[in-house]
């Protein structure tokens, strides 16, 4: 997760994966602030950017 500046504020899943399986990740974000988030998934040379609101 980074916020709007491009900085890295949690990690919610990083590990080596398997092709053609699939994974639910679980995200607490009961520690961080109501704003704005970027969840860049990442996946080979993949790279997808998925925009969240945190509103608590």
């Amino acid at each position: 997760m980074v916020d709007l500046k491009g900085a890295v504020v949690k990690t919610a899943f990083d590990a080596n994966t398997t092709e053609g399986q699939v994974y639910n990740v679980t995200f607490d974000g009961s520690s961080m602030a109501d704003a704005i988030y970027i969840a860049r998934i990442v996946n080979g040379s993949e790279v997808q950017n998925v925009k969240l609101v945190l509103a608590k």
